[in-house]
């Protein structure tokens, strides 16, 4: 199953939708509910919090770090013209999906819809699109044809491999060679590859820039289906489920939770942004309910 680029281009109405009308504007509904629209050194200070492993030394308040004898960083908001980048997984786990649609699918509307959202808001946009064995790296452009560069990525022929030639920590290494300090940085994947190597990349990147994760699952990778035995393939190798077994279908709900629970808490303890998106969630809606404030 796949997308089309056609399908893609359209999004740019929908986009549209999120009145992205201004940069606080834009920032608020890409970037929840943390009040912060940018960490980095913008002209506008912004507030004093704990200062986490990984921000910037440069940015501490000394003298709030002597009245409270705890560490506390300078937080501040940036109004120039910023670079986007939009990491897509199209690593073979990614091609699954019993609701709907694959992941795949998924991952290619919520980059087109990002793209869109931050070229109306004057942004530039680039990306690195990756499977199993090739990576599309596209630098930072301003306007439409950033964009569609971004697209046409998408739409590429993409062959199903257990090679892993490239995968989530080689390209997070790629996005640390071309990112600027300032740089929004989304990451689209199911995260199944993520390991140490990978977290400490990330941790590196989120210094001087603004990540925002987007988890993509299908429901069969929360819960098994109904009590029964299924056949299943990933197009290369074929083995079967046995749902009947109340403690099988425990188990697999439970390491789906594992995983989910660990993600969020890496993203939470350095306080970085999550959205989940299932396959069976409308994208443009789900996008826009995070806007919380």
């Amino acid at each position: 199953m796949k997308v089309s680029l056609e399908e893609l281009i359209q999004l740019k109405w929908q986009a549209r939708s999120l009145n992205l009308s201004s940069r606080k504007k834009a920032m608020a509904i890409m970037g929840g509910s943390h009040h912060s629209s940018f960490r980095g050194h913008g002209m506008d200070f912004l507030e004093t919090r704990r200062y986490f492993p990984g921000d910037d030394v440069r940015a501490i308040d000394w003298r709030v770090t002597a009245r409270l004898k705890k560490t506390h960083t300078k937080i501040f908001t940036e109004e120039r013209e910023r670079p986007i980048f939009i990491l897509v997984d199209y690593s073979s786990s990614m091609f699954f999906g019993t609701r709907k649609t694959f992941k795949s699918v998924i991952a290619a509307k919520a980059a087109a819809l990002l793209a869109w959202a931050a070229t109306e808001q004057g942004d530039r946009v680039g990306g690195l699109v990756f499977s199993a064995d090739k990576s599309y790296q596209l630098r930072p452009q301003g306007g439409r044809h950033g964009v569609l560069r971004l697209l046409n990525a998408l739409v590429q022929p993409i062959s199903i491999s257990n090679d892993n030639k490239y995968n989530l920590t080689n390209a997070l290494v790629q996005l640390r060679r071309v990112t600027h300090p300032g740089s929004l940085i989304f990451i689209i994947s199911d995260f199944q590859s993520m390991d140490k190597q990978a977290e400490k990349h990330l941790i590196k990147l989120a210094r001087n820039n603004y990540i925002m994760g987007l988890f993509i699952y299908d429901q069969m990778e929360k819960n098994l289906p109904p009590a029964g035995t299924y056949d299943i393939t990933n197009g290369q190798q074929y083995g079967i489920i046995n749902s009947n077994s109340k403690e099988v279908a425990a188990k697999y709900q439970q390491q789906f939770e594992q995983q989910h629970s660990d993600l969020e808490k890496f993203f939470q303890q350095r306080q970085l942004h999550l959205l989940s998106l299932a396959t069976d969630q409308e994208v443009v809606e789900t996008i826009k309910a995070y806007n919380v404030l």
